[in-house]
This record gives structure tokens, C-alpha cells and sequence, in this order.
């Protein structure tokens, strides 16, 4: 069934291994994305939720920074989200902050980035109790736009995907195996001023995701596209309810 909907501290840990940052003018497009790779291996800024505890599995939030932004932008986000409610992990995009794309949508930059998000998935599951049945990709510009391609191609992974602001991906078809992937949760969230996903374009993409039998929840935001306390709070609230629901 369709679902279509309109509408405080915690330990940190941030682990880095720095190399030279490529400069994007120079570089071909194979050179790029192997600094890409190269700079995202072993990168990662990690939450960790207020009182921690082995004897619980945790759902997991992956998330993919937004352009001119770190993976460390994780640690003032989670607040928001909940302190309490997951643990979370983002791995660092390829490219300096400098760079005004922080995920390229061309093939070698989508490998290197699911390859880095791979990564970055057993690398919680080693350290912390993770529930394998609540992994979330989420993104944010750029990053939920890749989020969605990543998800696309391997959604046994992954229970759902978020991206606030970053339209889905169409020029590469990622609903080509729809029938594979529709089990996905969506959860949109879009800006009603937002200078890169329209309306028009959001629902384009709402059509194919109910055409392709997505459950796919939107939220719409006053504005132009900002990750307010709000829109980080309905995250949470979104995926306790895809929890709750997966349950009963």
C-alpha cells in the first residue's frame, strides 16, 4: 500500500585519517574518484546515544553530509534527531569543504561513495550492538540525492532512506529494478523555497515512487531548505514509526 503524507547530550567519537585534497580542476574524472576513495576509507564521524548499552540493538543512522559541510556536521545534528534513539554514523565525502559538491553524480564518485558507506556500516556494526533490520541512509543536498542511488542499488541493506532536499537521481534510471527495491521506506523532506528541488520535480518523483509501489512519506518545510530542529525531529519520529510498524 502507498503511504504518501504532505504535510541532551550525548558521547561523541570522530575518527580521521587526513590525505591531500584532490583539486577537482586538475584531475580527471577516474584520478577524482580515487582520491575520493582513498580520503573516505577509514573516515567517519561517530554518535554515540546518551547511555549506550550492549544489551540492546540499535537502528543505525548512516548519514551523507550536504555540500560544503564535513562529516563531523553529524555531531551537532544527532541532538536533534534524539540523544537516545540510535546510533549513528557518517563517512566523510571525497572532497575538501571547498569543493561545491560534496557527492558527484558520475559513476567512479557513486562506486567510491558505496563503497566508503559500506565501510562505514561495518564499522559500526563491529564496535556497537546494531539492529541489522534498521539501517537508514540519509542525506542531506547532494547526499540525499546519493543516498537514494546507494539505497536503489542495495536495498537489502538498508530499512529506509531519508533526504532532505536532494531530488532523486532519474538520468541513470535507479528505478530500473523497482520490483527489487519497493520495500524501501521513503522519507522526503522538501522546501517549498528550495532553489535546487522544486515542486514540479518533487512531484515527478512522488508519481514514480507511487507508480513503483513505494511507502513513501513527505514532509514540506516553509522556506528554503535548512536542517532546523524540526526537520531533524521528524526524522526520528519517522523512522520510530517505520520500527513500530515493522513490529506489529
Amino acid at each position: 500500500m502507498n503511504r504518501i503524507k504532505l504535510s541532551p547530550l550525548a558521547t561523541t567519537e570522530i575518527e580521521t585519517k587526513p590525505v591531500e585534497d584532490p583539486n577537482p580542476s586538475v584531475f580527471s574524472t577516474a584520478e577524482l574518484a580515487s582520491a575520493f576513495r582513498r580520503r573516505a576509507e577509514g573516515e567517519f564521524s561517530l554518535f554515540v546515544p546518551m547511555h549506550y548499552t550492549n544489551s540492546y540493538a540499535y537502528p543505525l543512522i548512516l548519514w551523507l553530509h550536504q555540500d560544503g559541510s564535513q562529516c563531523s556536521e553529524i555531531q551537532k545534528l544527532m541532538p536533534d534527531v534524539s540523544v537516545r534513539n540510535h546510533v549513528a554514523i557518517a563517512p566523510q565525502s571525497g572532497f575538501s569543504h571547498s569543493s561545491p559538491i560534496a557527492w558527484p553524480n558520475c559513476e567512479e564518485s557513486v562506486e567510491a561513495a558505496y563503497e566508503s558507506v559500506m565501510a562505514a556500516v561495518d564499522h559500526a556494526q563491529l564496535r556497537f550492538n546494531i539492529n541489522s533490520n534498521r539501517i537508514f541512509l540519509a542525506g542531506a543536498g547532494t547526499g540525499g540525492t546519493m543516498a537514494f542511488r546507494i539505497a536503489f542499488e542495495r536495498p537489502d541493506v538498508f530499512a529506509g532512506v531519508i533526504s532532505v532536499d536532494g531530488p532523486m537521481e532519474t538520468e541513470h534510471v535507479p528505478l530500473r529494478d523497482w520490483h527489487r527495491c519497493r520495500d524501501l521506506n521513503v522519507l522526503l523532506a522538501n522546501f517549498r523555497d528550495s532553489q535546487s528541488y522544486d515542486e514540479n520535480e518533487l512531484c515527478h518523483h512522488l508519481r514514480l515512487l507511487h507508480v513503483a509501489g513505494f511507502s513513501t512519506t513527505v514532509r514540506r518545510y516553509p522556506g528554503s531548505a535548512t536542517l532546523s530542529s524540526n526537520v531533524l525531529a521528524d526524522i526520528d519520529r519517522w523512522i520510530m514509526e517505520q520500527i513500530k510498524s515493522a513490529i506489529t
